[in-house]
C-alpha cells in the first residue's frame, strides 16, 4: 500500500478516534490550506500541530511535539532525512506512530490535478480513450 493512502487511512482512523496528529510539511500557506482540506475531510480530526521542514535543530521540534500531545506524526523531510529523523527523535516525540511519508502529500494534490487534466491523464494512463488499438508509426 502507497505511503499516501496508509497515512490517509490512520488520519480517517484518528478522526474516528479522537487522537491528535502533527504533520511536517513546507510553507506556512501550504500548512493552511492543507489544514482547512483535512479538517473538512476528516471531521473531529485534532490537529495539535505543523512543521515546516526547514528546521536545523531537532531536540524543540521533538519537544513541541511531546507537548503538543500529538498520538502520531507524519513526518514527509524526504528520503533518508526522514527516516534518520524519526530514528533519532521518534522517542523524544512521545507518539505512537510515526509515519515517513516524504512528498506523498505533495504528489497526492499534484495527481489530482493531473487527473483533472483529460490530455495529461489520458498519456499518463497509456489510455486512447477508445477500445481499439492505434498502430504506433515507426520514425
Amino acid at each position: 500500500m502507497p505511503g499516501i493512502e496508509f497515512g490517509t487511512a490512520m488520519l480517517a482512523h484518528c478522526a474516528k478516534l479522537g487522537k491528535a496528529f502533527t504533520c511536517s510539511a513546507r510553507s506556512r500557506a501550504w500548512r493552511s490550506r492543507r489544514r482547512k482540506n483535512l479538517e473538512n475531510r476528516f471531521p473531529g480530526l485534532v490537529i495539535a500541530g505543523t512543521h515546516d521542514g526547514y528546521f536545523k535543530e531537532d531536540a524543540p521540534i521533538a519537544a513541541e511535539i511531546r507537548a503538543s500531545g500529538a498520538d502520531m506524526a507524519l513526518v514527509c523531510l524526504g528520503a533518508p532525512k526522514q527516516e534518520k529523523w524519526m530514528a533519532q527523535n521518534g522517542a523524544a516525540t512521545g507518539c505512537q506512530l510515526l509515519l515517513g511519508l516524504g512528498g506523498s502529500l505533495d504528489v497526492s494534490r499534484a495527481w489530482r490535478s493531473v487527473r483533472r487534466n483529460s490530455t495529461a491523464s489520458t498519456i499518463l494512463s497509456g489510455s486512447t480513450g477508445s477500445s481499439k488499438t492505434r498502430p504506433v508509426s515507426a520514425a
